[in-house]
């Protein structure tokens, strides 16, 4: 929620929170552990957090697994390598999953959508403009930018071989 203030005392704990959930990233850190490490009570993180960052501490590590599995699905020479290097621990509940955390199969993803359609919009937003991607799957892409060329330029790097579709008619419903 970055157009909300926040305390300095929550900014102070909320900061340590998410530099420990980073340095254990691919752990599981529960959230009495969290709380213990930060100082505060777990209640009181968890309100906080969400508070502060918008998601919960679980939801904050979620992503932070889905960033290293997009990378390491770029990356990485097999997709089971690349699910449990970002710290998933089974690769049927990636797969099963996958429509919610990539929009597509890890497969597609790591061959960059090929032979995929993806239809985006970019609309204004109060920080920007933000670009929201789709295929028939579910939600591929959601970033924000200075303009609709740098976000789409950055939709294309992710998905080069997929063919990108601007659909702005019905946006609002997205």
């Amino acid at each position: 929620r970055p157009l909300e203030a926040a305390s300095p005392e929550a900014n102070v704990a909320i900061t340590r929170a998410r530099a420990v959930l980073d340095a254990r990233a691919g752990e599981r850190v529960s959230l009495a552990e969290l709380a213990r490490e930060v100082g505060i009570s777990p209640a009181h993180l968890q309100r906080r957090f969400r508070r502060v960052v918008g998601m919960s501490p679980r939801e904050y590590l979620e992503q932070g697994r889905l960033a290293r599995l997009r990378q390491g699905l770029r990356e990485e020479g097999s997709v089971s390598r690349a699910v449990f290097e970002a710290g998933f621990g089974s690769g049927s509940r990636v797969y099963e999953r996958s429509t919610v955390l990539l929009g597509m199969t890890p497969g597609e993803y790591r061959r960059e959508g090929e032979g995929l359609v993806i239809r985006y919009t970019v609309v204004p937003s109060p920080l920007g403009r933000l670009l929201v991607a789709v295929t028939d799957r579910g939600v591929c892409a959601v970033s924000m930018g200075d303009s609709d060329d740098s976000l789409v330029g950055s939709l294309r790097d992710e998905f080069p071989r997929a063919e990108l579709r601007r659909v702005d008619a019905g946006a609002d419903d997205w």
